[in-house]
């Protein structure tokens, strides 16, 4: 089997996976375990996920050919929206809390002015060991890294990398202070 077909079915079983356990039965707390081990599956991801209600991991542009790795002990809170149309990365013992929304493409508007394409462009982001994102947080496609045990306050908008150790709040998000480490 050709990479390109072996890698559409995965991307639809991907996509069936989630439409299956979003329904409020999975809800219960005998469904929320499977629904957690469905999503271990369904992205590969390490032992210990948990992924809340109303969660979508997807690549919004389905012709883009993006990738996700999740490591262990992650915690996905209800309502997030992953997106890989590029490549998202997510290290061990990572919290995202509810109403985050992480986007790893962009488009040029200028072009799309110009011209009337609206171009898609792939980025990349690593979000380091365990790293903490507040409630509502968006972090936008000009975010490469978010650093190891660095913390994002609630309601941020992430434009630019985040160091380790460090905590970013605000519109745009800038640094607050450096938290204590070993």
């Amino acid at each position: 089997m050709s990479p390109a077909i072996k890698y559409n079915l995965e991307q639809l079983h991907r996509m069936v996976g989630q439409r299956l356990v979003m329904s409020p039965w999975f809800d219960l707390p005998i469904g929320l375990q499977w629904r957690d081990s469905k999503y271990r599956r369904l992205f590969h991801a390490g032992k210990s996920l948990h992924v809340g209600h109303n969660v979508h991991i997807d690549r919004e542009h389905k012709q883009y050919t993006g990738s996700i790795s999740i490591g262990s002990k992650v915690f996905i809170s209800h309502d997030v929206l992953l997106d890989y149309t590029g490549h998202l990365t997510i290290g061990n013992e990572v919290w995202i809390l509810q109403g985050t929304h992480i986007l790893t493409h962009e488009h040029d508007i200028t072009v799309l002015r110009q011209t009337g394409v609206n171009p898609t462009t792939q980025t990349s982001l690593v979000i380091e060991d365990k790293a903490y994102i507040g409630s509502n947080v968006t972090i936008l496609p000009s975010c490469h890294r978010i650093g190891r045990e660095a913390v994002i306050a609630a309601g941020a908008v992430v434009t630019h990398d985040v160091p380790d150790y460090t905590l970013v709040a605000g519109v745009p998000a800038k640094p607050v202070k450096t938290l204590p480490h070993d």
